[in-house]
């Protein structure tokens, strides 16, 4: 079962969480999805989370692990489109810092590009992008 489905626009990927509620079990998948993303996509992503209201510890760890483990690698993370109780969820943990987020495609796109320049990386050439 995979909860993220994929699209990529502009050497970005934008990936988008397709469960409401990402806790037990789902946190699990969450976890092994944003690791196979991580692991064989050389790209920034934009996670949409659009769809998503409520995500639980494990889930909020899960997004914290995968901004770090991607700016080790020199790639950016940028949320998309938080719901009013998700966006309360991560205020009230403390952890919005930590996070760029955005409200719409264009903004999102945005927020990788000042990234990119904050990690000192040139934008993706087309013949890299892709699967590793």
């Amino acid at each position: 079962m995979q909860i993220i489905d994929l699209k990529e626009q502009e050497n970005v990927l934008f990936a988008r969480v397709t469960e409401r509620r990402v806790f037990m079990k789902i946190a699990d998948q969450f976890h092994a999805d944003m690791t196979d993303l991580i692991d064989e996509y050389d790209q920034d992503v934009v996670l949409d989370l659009s769809d998503t209201s409520v995500m639980n510890s494990t889930g909020i760890g899960v997004l914290l692990w995968s901004k770090e483990w991607m700016e080790r690698k020199k790639r950016c993370l940028v949320l998309l489109g938080l719901h009013s109780l998700l966006l309360e969820v991560l205020q009230r943990m403390q952890v919005m810092e930590f996070f760029e987020t955005a409200d719409t495609r264009e903004q999102a796109l945005e927020k990788i590009d000042a990234c990119r320049k904050r990690l000192g990386v040139n934008e993706p050439d087309s013949d890299t992008v892709g699967t590793a």
